[in-house]
């Protein structure tokens, strides 16, 4: 299994490449550093994720008070 880990985070990378602001891939990112001893980088990743978190529950907190938010479960609703 720790043999794999630098394959890993090759992946883990190639996600937090291609969706930046992904929470989850900087929190699979972040795991996989912690488990090959690098403590600084998932330090960091977690704080990129922790930002990213707080940003999108500040969004859907402006979407909910405002008109701009739609439930998409009751979208269906009345038709």
């Amino acid at each position: 299994e720790e043999k794999r880990l630098p394959e890993a985070l090759k992946m883990a990378k190639e996600a937090v490449w291609l969706a930046p602001a992904s929470a989850s891939a900087r929190y699979l990112e972040a795991r996989i550093l912690l488990q090959l001893k690098r403590d600084g980088e998932a330090q960091n990743e977690l704080a990129v994720m922790r930002k990213l978190q707080k940003a999108a529950s500040d969004r859907l907190e402006r979407e909910m008070a405002g008109s701009a938010y739609r439930d998409p479960q009751l979208a269906g609703e009345g038709k």
